[in-house]
């Protein structure tokens, strides 16, 4: 008797460990086989940018003021090549070393004294219609930080100067918002002569312009904006405790989710909080990480077969920069993986809004889109070859 119950639980453990080792070899080929898939995705991914990238350095986007008719018009930005700098930060490879390279290219050509950024690229004859603003100038430097250049303390400075008393940052980089009052104007003036001549980079200086109540209230405050110059304070090791709250009590209040004045996906938000959180290092943005996930992981958030591309990557990027790690970021993987086209790009759809000569703009862009689920992809390899 006993030596058939030895015979059995011996039997019994060979086919465990058989049955084990067979589970065990099957997940390895699985995933070596979806790794495989990605990177393939991301070569075409890269092959296409390479394709499109126009010879200034910058890509085209598209923008309308009419969805129901379709009609698209193609445009040049400063907006774009930042983005798509900025999701191409870490690609390995020698084809997205050189994309990386005449995009820093490119913005280092556009920037304006001290620093700053217009939306449309100076061969559009916008160019001019429109000031600097606060948002692209902040996303250039971020892209060109992560490629090793340093944010200039002046540039800093500089965009300190354009808020309101409640220290959220204005869109706009317009010294016509001070021209109700003289005293403003002519310290702002001052001001700036100085930062620009470098005869001062302190950050701290300017930070109290003397206001009255003849200065009308700015508009044009944007919530992802904000959180883009935060995030670029950040990387120049300087901090912000009014902007910070703000972009807290954006999200704690849920006043994200009807999306911001430029932005209307709340996926936006959450993304750009977290990327802030992760690259700049933000650690009173910690206690949001959970909240975030909790928000992404709802089923209306997460059922990736509706969502276009866009919206998927957004909220995988989201989830990875917040450290989550579960099989809904496999979900949505795959169906990135599935919707990419033969030429290596994604489908754009809207990313951002906005109003031209009092008629609203919607913005899309094929690259950007593209660069931004390459982004995801990579990531998330990254994240399964650590663990």
């Amino acid at each position: 008797m006993n030596n058939i119950n030895i015979r059995f639980q011996t039997a019994r453990a060979i086919f465990i460990l058989v049955l084990f080792s067979f589970l065990n070899t099957y997940a390895y080929s699985d995933q070596s086989n979806l790794s495989k898939q990605i990177k393939e995705a991301i070569y075409n991914g890269v092959c296409f940018l390479e394709k499109f990238q126009l010879e200034t350095g910058g890509f085209e986007n598209e923008t309308t003021n009419d969805l129901k008719k379709e009609h698209w018009i193609l445009e040049r930005t400063n907006a774009v090549p930042s983005y798509v700098l900025l999701s191409m930060r870490y690609l390995k490879g020698g084809k997205a070393k050189l994309i990386r390279k005449k995009l820093v290219d490119f913005l280092m050509k556009n920037k304006e004294p001290p620093g700053v950024w217009r939306y449309w690229e100076p061969e559009d004859k916008r160019y001019r219609l429109r000031s600097p603003d606060s948002d692209d100038t902040a996303v250039a430097w971020i892209g060109l930080w992560t490629q090793g250049l340093s944010i200039p303390d002046n540039v800093i400075s500089y965009l300190k100067l354009f808020r309101g008393p409640d220290g959220k940052i204005w869109t706009w980089i317009d010294k016509k918002i001070f021209r109700f009052d003289k005293a403003a104007e002519w310290y702002l003036n001052s001001v700036i002569i100085s930062l620009i001549h470098g005869l001062s980079n302190d950050a701290n200086e300017v930070d109290v312009i003397p206001w009255n109540d003849s200065i009308p209230r700015a508009g044009d405050v944007d919530a992802v904006a904000n959180i883009n110059v935060l995030l670029m304070f950040a990387l120049a090791e300087q901090s912000d405790e009014k902007i910070l709250s703000f972009v807290v009590d954006s999200f704690t209040s849920g006043e994200f989710k009807k999306g911001s004045l430029f932005y209307p996906s709340p996926r936006t938000f959450t993304q750009a909080l977290m990327r802030a959180y992760w690259l700049g290092k933000i650690k009173e943005l910690e206690p949001l990480t959970e909240l975030v996930q909790e928000y992404l992981l709802e089923p209306e958030n997460c059922n990736f077969s509706d969502d276009p591309p866009m919206e998927t990557a957004l909220t995988l990027a989201a989830l990875i920069y917040s450290g989550y790690k579960g099989d809904e970021i496999r979900k949505g993987i795959g169906r990135i993986l599935k919707l990419q086209k033969e030429n290596g790009s994604w489908p754009s759809s809207v990313c951002w809004r906005g109003d031209f000569e009092h008629q609203h703009c919607l913005f899309r862009s094929k690259a950007y889109t593209t660069a931004l689920c390459l982004e995801v992809l990579d990531m998330y390899l990254n994240q399964r070859l650590e663990n």
